[in-house]
């Protein structure tokens, strides 16, 4: 009699924590102002949290879902799109990704 097909066991792995959980405010911050300033070409040191996408830089929508897709990216969190119409500066930018931080720790 041939021998049962046996198959191999497979564990499912644990999902990977977002990279925001590791990472404190000031470093979110940070990588923050290096996103925004790569997209929309200026220097880093002139974004400051007071500092507002369309005014003051001159953010188009398809520029603030760029910046919001490389934050997914780098942070590991889903940003949706009615969080991103609701940024208007950088402190909004910065409140809005504690709150995916918050939401990736399930608190």
């Amino acid at each position: 009699m041939a021998e049962p097909v046996r198959f191999p066991t497979v564990v499912a792995a644990a999902p990977a924590s977002p990279a925001i959980l590791k990472m404190s405010n000031e470093e979110i911050l940070q990588i923050t102002r290096g996103i925004i300033a790569r997209h929309m070409g200026v220097e880093p040191e002139r974004i400051t949290p007071r500092t507002r996408f369309t005014e003051d830089l001159g953010a188009n929508s398809l520029e603030m879902v760029e910046i919001a897709m490389e934050a997914e990216e780098i942070f590991g969190c889903e940003i949706r799109d009615d969080e991103i119409r609701g940024v208007a500066s950088v402190s909004d930018a910065y409140n809005l990704l504690l709150r995916c931080k918050r939401r990736a720790a399930g608190t």
